[in-house]
């Protein structure tokens, strides 16, 4: 492990920028980053400016052609920005990849969601824990690390990326199928009183249920599309219950699940509903092989038609997050983290998997190990991530940058 010299004295850089890192957390709140539409302009320069003045050795602004990003029926501008502290050899390469979008902050806030502002240790805003926390954290963990005088071996990559919140095709799977990321490990965001090293992949898809329009006053000379969608939804919700007995082995995960999201249907009071359109979402545990759940939903449907004729289905998959893990529990990657982070908050860290989708699936689909580490409270819960008045703990943002910065020096000296 790292000399406890150096040890001291990287924790010592990082309680020396402990205003400068919740300054830069406070300006990144107040930079909107909504996603949808995606606002990325403002906010990459402000990324660029913070790596600029910290003297990262190499500053990669990555904008997506507008091609690319009308293919995905988007607008807004797609800007990914990478920050590069350089080692003696290059190798190995730490890619640490937190996003710069948020979801909007929606209703029930009782303070600005773009305020920044401090309560009892609190940071408050959007995107404070999900994941612009984790922004500050690895940016000033690296910063530490240089000011230290540490020389690495390997590289460093901070890679603030675009669109987690929708799927990060634009983000880290463009870097990484473009050969502009080529890491050998991952850390990807996280909370800083657990490791994640699992996730459940996540199928979207859409089902019109086809019907005929008929006059209200004789319904029986349509086909009432919502009375067969009734059928659909009782089968998935049959699913969903046998789901519950299908276990996992990683802690963290249970078992998989499916819940039908969206519901749209009819034209008019009077007039037979002839389309009727569900939605559902279907989460896949690293235990399950996706072709197969596929498979096993189409089944399900397909055996809805054959039991009525009248059945009239048409289906699609709307997007698909492959399950990512378990990366062993002993890999140095979740051993230095776990280690510092043990000695830093003075509490056991628990290794476990986590049922929703992230951005470390296209690690983990190019063999690339991955774990989630971060800025996050003890408790999910507590960070109000997606909710009104998301926060994070002032201490855990400073804690985690110590764990961080200590980690890396360990993995790439």
């Amino acid at each position: 492990m790292v000399a406890k010299e150096l040890e001291e004295k990287i924790i010592k850089h990082v309680e020396k920028h402990r205003d400068d890192i919740i300054d830069y957390l406070i300006r990144l709140i107040k930079t909107k980053s909504d996603n949808p539409p995606g606002l990325y302009e403002e906010i990459s320069k402000v990324v660029a400016d913070e790596f600029k003045k910290l003297g990262f050795d190499e500053i990669v602004t990555v904008r997506i052609p507008d091609e690319e990003v009308k293919k995905m029926g988007l607008e807004t501008p797609r800007i990914n920005v990478l920050g590069v502290m350089k080692g003696t050899s290059g190798k190995p390469v730490l890619v640490f990849n937190p996003h710069m979008d948020t979801v909007p902050p929606g209703s029930g806030w009782t303070v600005n969601p773009y305020g920044g502002e401090i309560i009892d240790g609190w940071i408050y805003g959007r995107g404070a824990s999900d994941s612009k926390g984790n922004i500050a954290a690895y940016t000033y963990a690296l910063a530490a690390i240089r000011e230290a005088g540490v020389k690495l071996k390997g590289d460093a990559v901070v890679a603030c990326t675009v669109d987690e919140e929708t799927g990060g095709f634009l983000g880290p799977k463009y870097l990484l199928d473009h050969g502009i990321l080529k890491p050998d490990m991952a850390i990807v965001e996280g909370f800083a009183h657990h490791i994640w090293n699992a996730l459940n992949g996540c199928l979207w898809m859409k089902i019109v249920v086809k019907g005929k329009t008929a006059h209200a006053s004789m319904p029986y000379l349509g086909v009432d599309a919502i009375r067969k969608a009734v059928k659909v939804l009782e089968a998935l919700y049959d699913y969903q219950h046998r789901l519950t007995k299908r276990r996992s082995n990683i802690p963290g995960i249970e078992f998989p699940t499916i819940v039908p999201t969206i519901i749209h249907g009819g034209v008019k009071e009077n007039v037979v509903c002839d389309l009727c359109e569900i939605r559902f979402d279907r989460r896949i545990t690293p235990n399950e092989k996706p072709e197969e759940v596929i498979k096993e939903i189409e089944n399900i449907l397909k055996g809805l038609m054959l039991a009525d004729s009248e059945m009239k289905l048409e289906w699609k998959q709307l997007m698909l997050a492959k399950p990512a893990g378990p990366v062993p529990e002993n890999h140095p990657l979740i051993e230095a983290i776990r280690h510092y982070a043990r000695k830093i908050f003075n509490e056991e860290i628990p290794v476990i998997g986590i049922p929703g989708f992230a951005d470390s699936r296209f690690y983990w689909e190019r063999n690339i190990p991955f774990a989630h580490y971060g800025v996050g409270p003890a408790k999910f819960e507590d960070a109000r991530a997606h909710g009104p008045d998301e926060r994070v703990l002032i201490d855990d943002v400073i804690n985690a940058t110590k764990v961080l910065a200590l980690a890396t020096v360990k993995l790439l000296s």
